[in-house]
């Protein structure tokens, strides 16, 4: 789907327990327009993506990740966003 799909801005995957990784990486390579990510409740999805988004998505302004596998600490690939609905003590994150 991403990769046709260039101009996608706002995709919300909230709660796709199928959704990991290998989805959302493909989402960074091929959706360089993605403004807003919801993938909270995607527990396959892990710090590769965020690393990935970081490394692609330079329009990215809001992302969603409680409730995913991501490591709080891989927030700096990404510490340009604002990040929303973050189920731990974010209290340095805007």
């Amino acid at each position: 789907m991403a990769a046709g799909c260039r101009y996608l801005q706002v995709v919300y995957l909230r709660r796709c327990v199928n959704v990991g990784d290998e989805g959302i990486i493909a989402l960074a390579h091929n959706c360089p327009h993605l403004k807003d990510l919801h993938i909270g409740g995607c527990i396959l999805v892990t710090d590769a993506s965020l690393q990935a988004l970081s490394e692609h998505n330079c329009h990215l302004t809001s992302i969603n990740f409680s409730r995913t596998n991501v490591c709080m600490h891989y927030c700096l690939y990404i510490d340009y966003l604002y990040i929303t609905a973050v189920d731990c003590d974010c209290l340095s994150l805007h």
